[in-house]
């Protein structure tokens, strides 16, 4: 799988200097350049502070976007405008009604690209003027495989954030980039990312905008599992059926030993079903399983009572034994 970025900033603009977009633009590419395995992810492409001028950044776009990869990935932190028509991203050469790249050009690099899924991250002020470039009506015209998300409504201006940190919307985006965001098997697709940060902002602060056009499932980041793929997939040999119960007792519980501290009867522990209440723990930790009697699992055990699946539990159940997982 091959994975491209073009990720671009500057924090040095004449007279409107900002604070955190060169180090929005650094931590990003040190999270999409590699997994949290440290095998490789995007290659990663930048243009900072007086590189990112109009004729680099639509250079980049090109290259960025006539190739075929699997994600192309476009991201800038920086000043943007509305000139009461389409919005732009502010380039570090700007001037008066030349001001850099606009949104809806943006758009038609991403429309065209050959690319199998084209994702755009604007941070800067108005970004949600890319939202509503190239409408028909009331629908916004993106080609098959795109995502948009853009920090503000294109009437809004963006929180640069504290100095020496990150954008507000550029922070949290990171944040569910390294793991916040991602489900059990650690993808962190763009609807989970834009999710978490919509939940973070509240009703008077910027409101970001995400639009697509996929029809597939794409992850950003492969992050560590919450649950390994190989004791998922176990769930099936717990339980039988979407409504059965696996029965425990206290041979389950590792405190449960003749001397122990703690609470200890027979049938002591055992090593086997020791690793079975392992993973039995982790489906409950994260909502898959819960104790039909007790109030928690260490009770369920000692008093050898039983477990079932919760609704969530059920539907991966359900992926395990149907096989598409």
């Amino acid at each position: 799988m091959v994975n491209k970025a073009l990720l671009v900033g500057n924090n040095y603009y004449d007279q409107f200097a900002l604070k955190n977009c060169i180090n929005d633009v650094k931590q990003m590419k040190r999270l999409l350049a590699e997994n949290a395995d440290g095998s490789k992810n995007f290659d990663v492409a930048t243009l900072l502070g007086e590189h990112a001028t109009r004729s680099n950044i639509r250079r980049g776009l090109r290259d960025l976007f006539k190739s075929n990869c699997d994600i192309a990935l476009f991201y800038f932190s920086g000043h943007g405008i509305d000139d009461d028509n389409d919005g732009f991203i502010v380039s570090s050469d700007f001037a008066e009604y030349d001001y850099g790249i606009s949104m809806p050009e943006i758009v038609k690099f991403v429309n065209r690209s050959k690319a199998k899924n084209k994702i755009v991250i604007l941070d800067c002020c108005y970004s949600g003027f890319l939202g509503t470039s190239g409408i028909i009506g009331d629908e916004s015209i993106l080609s098959p495989g795109t995502i948009i998300m853009s920090a503000s409504r294109k009437d809004e201006s963006a929180s640069d954030g504290p100095d020496g940190e990150n954008g507000l919307f550029t922070g949290l985006f990171l944040e569910a980039l390294d793991g916040a965001a991602s489900d059990l098997f650690g993808n962190t697709p763009p609807s989970s990312i834009y999710s978490f940060i919509d939940k973070a902002l509240g009703p008077w602060e910027q409101r970001p905008i995400f639009k697509s056009n996929v029809d597939s499932f794409i992850s950003l980041r492969q992050n560590e599992p919450s649950i390994p793929l190989a004791a998922m997939k176990k769930i099936t040999s717990f339980f039988q059926s979407r409504d059965s119960h696996f029965c425990l007792n206290p041979s389950f519980e590792p405190t449960n030993y003749p001397g122990s501290k703690d609470r200890h009867h027979e049938p002591y522990r055992t090593e086997e079903n020791i690793k079975k209440f392992s993973i039995l723990q982790l489906y409950y930790r994260y909502g898959l399983i819960k104790p039909i009697e007790e109030k928690n699992m260490y009770e369920t055990a000692m008093n050898s009572q039983s477990c079932g699946l919760t609704k969530l539990g059920k539907y991966y159940f359900d992926l395990v034994k149907k096989n598409k997982i």
